[in-house]
């Protein structure tokens, strides 16, 4: 007796385990990006003055990315 409760037991974990796989597959548990404040400045002639000024929250990866176009287009 104790066998066949302990294979229903199984079972029943096994089908539950199924189902929050398929759940969380299906949801979107992804953390939003971290988002920090940059400022991004840059100075084309080299006069001191900025040309280019931007300030905002982005992530670190678009805040490089934005620099670098900013210097590119210089």
């Amino acid at each position: 007796m104790k066998k066949i409760i302990l294979v229903l037991a199984f079972v029943f974990a096994s089908g539950s385990l199924v189902n929050a796989e398929t759940l969380i597959n299906n949801t979107n548990l992804e953390s939003p990006p971290k988002l920090k404040k940059f400022r991004i400045k840059v100075d084309c002639d080299g006069d001191g003055i900025f040309d280019y000024d931007m300030t905002g929250n982005f992530t670190e990866e678009n805040a490089n990315a934005m620099a670098v176009q900013m210097q590119e287009s210089c």
